[in-house]
């Protein structure tokens, strides 16, 4: 019985426990270390359809309709490490770009943290142009 018990008490971290938290955010490349995708993936373990995070180019974003644009480090430090250390939940917003939206802004998807609305119809036209100015002032 005591062996059980240990077990469930560590099957919830076991997920937790495959990537390294000092080895998320180290630096601003475009595409996701291994760390990065298992975290992420974790993160959003409980949304339905989780896309894949291997190799894609990712733009991250805060606040409503993703008006303030981050860098990968900037995400990872500011908003996911300290969270975590703490305990503590974080609501992103998950967006699969088009193909056409992935030409012009040549990235994959969009990972916005704290937006409580997702952007659709004009409010996403204006979002993409708003990533586009920008990633191109960078």
């Amino acid at each position: 019985m005591k062996h059980l018990l240990i077990t469930l008490l560590l099957f919830p971290f076991g997920i937790l426990a495959q990537y390294k938290l000092d080895s998320i955010g180290l630096n601003d490349d475009i595409l996701l270390n291994t760390h990065e995708v298992l975290y992420l993936k974790e993160l959003l373990s409980k949304h339905d359809s989780v896309p894949t995070l291997e190799n894609q180019r990712i733009h991250f974003a805060a606040n409503n309709w993703g008006a303030k644009h981050l860098s990968k480090s900037a995400f990872f430090n500011t908003y996911c490490k300290p969270r975590t250390e703490a305990e503590l939940s974080m609501s992103l917003v998950v967006l699969v770009l088009t193909p056409e939206e992935r030409e012009e802004l040549k990235v994959d998807v969009m990972i916005v943290a704290w937006s409580k609305i997702t952007p659709v119809g004009r409010a996403r036209k204006k979002f993409i142009a708003n990533i586009k100015n920008s990633t191109s002032e960078n």
